[in-house]
């Protein structure tokens, strides 16, 4: 048997269909998803009731459970969720811009 990959989604604007496609994908199961609009978060989990939803970026990433995170948050963001993906060692996938100032992207 494969083992499904863990995928958590922060920002379900464009994420929301990142997020219908990891439910669609046999090999990946959607852990988990946080947006600022919680009535995003609540219509998705409506649809399926396994998917939890976290209070913020932060405790997603840091959920043993997921081991991939898409990032579709707000642009200035990403850099801060990009650390903190590397930091927990989570695979990620982000929408661009991958960051806003040249530094961020140095560091």
């Amino acid at each position: 048997m494969i083992r499904k990959i863990g995928v958590g989604v922060i920002g379900l604007g464009v994420g929301l269909f990142h997020a219908q496609a990891v439910l669609k994908n046999r090999n990946a199961n959607l852990i988990g998803i946080t947006d600022f609009d919680k009535s995003k978060t609540l219509n998705l989990k409506k649809k399926n009731s396994k998917i939890r939803v976290f209070k913020n970026a932060n405790e997603l990433i840091k959920n043993n459970k997921i081991s991939l995170v898409i990032i579709t948050s707000y642009n200035n963001y990403h850099f801060k969720h990009i650390k903190n993906c590397i930091k927990y060692k989570k695979n990620f996938f982000i929408e661009k811009p991958l960051c806003l100032i040249f530094l961020s992207l140095k560091k």
